[in-house]
């Protein structure tokens, strides 16, 4: 009788016995490039399909194979009526190329429309099409070259080139684009290269790199008009004619021409600061006890504060409390002091605070203590603070010693970190604690280490979730002498033992399982160990009986039976054989041994098995010509199923 197979849509196909099916085989469809990239001729291409006894069937079954792993590669199209929806053909253009096309319908005429191409990348992640790609949503990360490039959402972030390029989306472009002709009615943020050689119409261009077009980008577009360098600048400045001598002004929002300010007094904010200017010297005022903030710079010589030299003359001599001091290099001046940055000068007082870093004349460097003044002389006076270094000798001594204390574990500031925490973090268990009795709570510092549950334990309680960082991990050994206890999650913490049920605030703990525990953002998680395993009913045996013809249980339904057969005395079935226990569901499979009981060398017998039942099996002795034959005899079996 015949025999029934499905397509994936249901679709049945009858297989009659007997017989090949060529349903959905061409023999004499095929045909391509051979390996010298000589055309031959096509010797059958598809699938055949065999019937119940057909014989001579290992040809059929190996070209099928074959084929299937070259993708049914042929230099022409698959006939429709002997293919299927979803099959795929390897379209040969050479014996060095091709392309891959997969069958969108199950149309029986059409032929190549039938057919989609798959695009593919090469060794170097290169993508090449030749048509047109539109798309709503494209992130191209390798090399595409295309004809045309249609989308309204691109990301390109390879090297590319297209004929056009069209983008009415928001768009990035990180890579190198080329492309003919480029229209932009979206953004199109390009911080890669870009070069477009045809026309432009862009209307949101928003460029971080090299942008190259063959003709000008108007203003209006985010260009300037012109390729001339020279004529850049007039494109976007105001307009300049009838506009001699003078200078930019704005109103806070526009640029306009305006007429250039006369020389002579500068006066600041409430007559805080004035500035007169009689031919090269230039006098600054300033009110007493002013603050400046920024910068006041007219020369070379540069304090933190204000920049000076011997074309401007100061009135009152203190900015914010503190002296004014010339250098030979850079003065800081706030309300607290002056921190000088290079050597002093020759007739200088100096202002110190306590806590300052000051290089004095001979190139020592001084942590200050306390504040204190230097002579007015033309040598330092005491600073009375610690030498630290010498400019000269890069000497180092008395630096202050740094101490802090080392934090706990579960520390997640921005506190400087010691040596120990650091070492407290690196991965390792941090220590290992015995329980020889009674039940164990974990305080939220007991996370990264080990506990051994021995003696008379009867229970672990884990700290509060909320309480220790994500990722800290517990390490749980049970060898209590109790049959097992159960681990609890304070409050109304889970624990998620991996089976997929969600979790549950407390989980069995059997006597010599482990598990190692990991606080995530939600809940605790059993990441390895046994328990999750014997949760999840992986590898644990229930039953084993361990007798000559035995068996063994195990707790996701696998079984594993064994024995032996009673003696044969020539060839033919050996005795019946019964299982020990029945498979509920189905016996998967059998193996026979036969033992050679004369231990002789030149024994030429074999055990066959013959059919089996979820009760029991046939095996046969069978003696095989030119060797000797040991009767009575028997043989070992095994069984598996479920």
């Amino acid at each position: 009788m015949s025999y029934q197979i499905y397509k994936s849509n249901g679709t049945p196909l009858t297989i009659a016995d007997s017989v090949l099916d060529n349903s959905f085989y061409n023999p004499t469809g095929g045909g391509g490039y051979d390996s010298g990239g000589v055309v031959l001729a096509g010797q059958g291409l598809g699938i055949q399909m065999i019937g119940r006894y057909t014989t001579d069937y290992a040809p059929a079954v190996a070209q099928t194979l074959v084929q299937m792993t070259e993708n049914f590669a042929s230099s022409s199209v698959p006939a429709d009526t002997n293919t299927l929806q979803g099959q795929l053909w390897f379209n040969q253009l050479s014996n060095l190329a091709g392309n891959l096309f997969v069958k969108i319908n199950d149309s029986t005429t059409g032929g190549l429309v039938n057919w989609q191409k798959i695009v593919t990348e090469d060794s170097n992640n290169n993508t090449t099409i030749t048509g047109t790609i539109t798309a709503a949503n494209a992130t191209i990360s390798g090399q595409l070259s295309a004809g045309t490039i249609v989308g309204s959402s691109l990301a390109i972030s390879g090297n590319s080139s297209a004929g056009s390029l069209s983008v009415t989306g928001a768009s990035v472009l990180s890579g190198t684009l080329s492309t003919g002709s480029t229209t932009v009615n979206g953004d199109l943020s390009v911080s890669g290269t870009f070069s477009n050689s045809g026309t432009s119409n862009l209307t949101n261009l928003n460029v971080s790199n090299l942008v190259s077009f063959s003709t000008p980008l108007p203003i209006t577009s985010g260009g300037t008009g012109t390729t001339a360098l020279s004529n850049i600048v007039n494109q976007v400045l105001p307009a300049q004619s009838g506009n001699a001598g003078m200078v930019l002004v704005t109103d806070g929002t526009n640029v306009s021409w305006g007429s250039a300010p006369s020389t002579g007094t500068i006066v600041g904010t409430a007559n805080q600061i004035t500035a007169t200017t009689t031919g090269t010297t230039t006098t600054i005022g300033l009110t007493p006890n002013i603050t400046i903030s920024g910068n006041l710079q007219s020369g070379s010589v540069t304090t933190t504060g204000m920049t000076v030299d011997t074309s401007i003359s100061f009135g009152p001599n203190t900015i914010g409390g503190s002296p004014i001091q010339y250098t030979w290099g850079n003065i800081g001046i706030s309300n607290s002091g002056i921190e000088l940055n290079s050597f002093i000068g020759a007739s200088i007082g100096v202002q110190t605070t306590q806590g300052m870093i000051v290089f004095d004349y001979n190139g020592n460097i001084t942590l200050t203590s306390y504040g204190a003044s230097t002579s007015t002389g033309g040598t330092p006076g005491n600073l009375y603070g610690n030498v630290i270094g010498n400019a000269s000798t890069t000497s180092q001594t008395n630096f202050p010693t740094l101490t802090t204390t080392t934090q706990a574990k579960t520390d997640n500031s921005t506190n400087a970190s010691t040596t120990g925490f650091v070492h407290s973090l690196i991965g390792n268990l941090e220590s290992y604690t015995l329980i020889s009795t009674g039940a164990l709570t974990i305080p939220s510092n007991g996370v990264g280490q080990a506990y051994y549950c021995a003696g008379t334990s009867t229970g672990v309680t884990l700290p509060l979730l909320s309480s220790v960082p994500v990722g800290s991990t517990i390490y749980l050994a049970n060898d209590s002498t109790a049959s097992g206890f159960t681990i609890t999650g304070s409050g109304a913490d889970i624990i998620d033992n991996r089976n997929n049920a969600g979790g549950t605030n407390s989980i069995a703990f059997g006597n010599g399982e482990d598990v190692l525990l990991v606080a995530g953002p939600t809940n605790w998680v059993c990441i390895a160990g046994s328990l999750p395993l014997r949760a999840n009913n992986l590898l644990a045996v229930t039953t084993v009986d361990l007798a000559s013809n035995g068996y063994m249980k195990m707790s996701n339904g696998f079984i594993l039976q064994w024995g032996a057969t009673g003696n044969a005395t020539a060839e033919g079935a050996f005795p019946a054989v019964l299982f020990p226990i029945a498979f509920p569901n189905a016996c998967l499979n059998v193996t026979a041994t036969i033992v050679n009981s004369s231990q002789t060398t030149t024994m030429d017998q074999g055990a066959q098995v013959g059919p089996y039942t979820t009760t029991g099996v046939t095996i046969y002795a069978q003696a095989y010509g030119g060797g000797s034959y040991s009767w009575p005899t028997y043989a070992f079996w095994t069984a598996i199923g479920w």
